[in-house]
């Protein structure tokens, strides 16, 4: 495994000119499969509508991808995800697509989604652990109902283990997204890269944990010693 420290990292001086981004980023999923028990109790965005995707699309110059996410799940709305995919891809056949995703169900519709057009996944994998996980989690909800973390947390960590090699074997590139949280699950992160490299993984992003003033007994926020 290459190890690349954060200060030599590609586009991680502050000091690169600004270009336009070539990637859009699109909240197009209503549903969520979970809740951050840190998160803050700010309200998210609605989805975005058939013709407001159109719309922000047609509004950038310069676009390569699209990446659908929040803020809910892609995954959790598949007959509303694959319409957009459609939608896309009937209008701006060039573009490539890809969705960010706790990996509920992954596995499952891997197939789906490359036969759809989507070339890359990025799975949101925080902790390979259960005892973290539980930590992390205020609620996970794979259905209608939610379910005792104790009981659901084991099912989501198999899922994700699940989907990386699915996804890879699809045909679409996985990238994992890590939250560092200080104290919580810091010290796994290299286990989680060596883990989901060998499931077929091929990039890791590394997300700082922002504390919220407002709750009290969470971790610190991330700094760039722990990112690091």
């Amino acid at each position: 495994m290459t190890v690349i420290p954060i200060s030599t990292a590609p586009g991680f001086a502050a000091s690169t000119p600004e270009v336009p981004p070539t990637t859009l980023q699109l909240p197009v999923a209503p549903v969520a499969f979970c809740r951050m028990r840190l998160a803050t109790e700010e309200k998210k965005g609605q989805a975005l509508s058939a013709a407001d995707v159109l719309a922000e699309i047609g509004e950038r110059t310069g676009l390569s991808r699209v990446e659908l996410e929040g803020p809910g799940d892609p995954l959790a709305s598949m007959a509303v995800t694959l319409a957009t995919i459609g939608l896309v891809k009937e209008h701006y056949p060039a573009l490539t697509i890809g969705l960010t995703s706790l990996g509920l169900g992954a596995a499952e519709q891997a197939a789906a989604l490359a036969a759809a057009g989507v070339t890359g996944c990025t799975l949101l994998i925080d902790t390979l652990d259960g005892p973290t996980a539980e930590k992390l989690y205020a609620w996970i909800r794979p259905g209608k109902k939610t379910i005792p973390l104790q009981t659901v947390v084991p099912l989501l960590l198999e899922e994700q283990a699940k989907a990386v090699p699915a996804l890879v074997e699809a045909g679409i590139a996985v990238t994992i997204r890590t939250t560092v949280y200080p104290g919580l699950n810091a010290h796994q992160v290299v286990s989680i890269a060596e883990t989901l490299s060998d499931l077929g993984a091929t990039a890791m992003e590394l997300v700082p944990f922002v504390a919220d003033p407002a709750q009290e007994g969470g971790p610190e926020s991330a700094t760039r010693v722990h990112m690091e």
